[in-house]
C-alpha cells in the first residue's frame, strides 16, 4: 500500500483532531483544507499527506502563531505515530523536522525550507 487511504485512525485520534480543529477555530484560524483533505482521504492520508509535504504550510505556521503547536498535524503525527504503519519512521522524522525548524527559525516564511527525504 503507497497510502493510508481506506485506513480508518482510532477513535482517540480522530477525537483528538476534532480537539485541533476547534482549538484552532477558537483562536481564529480554520483549517479549511486540512478538513477538505481529511473529508477526501481520512484522517490518517491528510496527515501523512501534509507532514511529508516537503514544504512547511501556511496552516503549520498559522498553529504557532495562535500558540497551538502542541495541536498541529506534527505533534499529532509524534503523539500517535503507531497508527501510521509503515510510515511511521518516515513521518516522524519529518514531524520532528518541522517542529525543531519553528523553534530554531520562528519566522521561518511558509514554503520556504523543504524536508528532504
Amino acid at each position: 500500500m503507497s497510502n493510508l487511504i481506506g485506513k480508518k485512525a482510532s477513535r482517540e485520534l480522530e477525537a483528538w483532531t476534532d480537539a485541533s480543529i476547534s482549538a484552532a477555530t477558537a483562536k481564529g484560524y480554520n483549517p479549511t483544507e486540512f478538513r477538505k483533505m481529511r473529508q477526501r482521504y481520512g484522517t490518517l492520508e491528510a496527515m501523512r499527506l501534509l507532514v511529508t509535504s516537503g514544504d512547511i504550510q501556511t496552516g503549520f505556521k498559522r498553529m504557532q502563531e495562535v500558540g497551538l503547536l502542541d495541536y498541529s498535524l506534527e505533534a499529532g503525527v509524534l503523539r500517535f505515530a503507531d497508527e501510521f504503519g509503515v510510515f511511521k519512521r518516515e513521518l516522524k522524522q519529518a514531524a520532528a523536522w518541522r517542529l525543531r525548524l519553528l523553534e530554531e527559525a520562528p519566522d521561518v516564511e511558509p514554503n520556504r525550507h523543504s524536508y528532504n527525504r
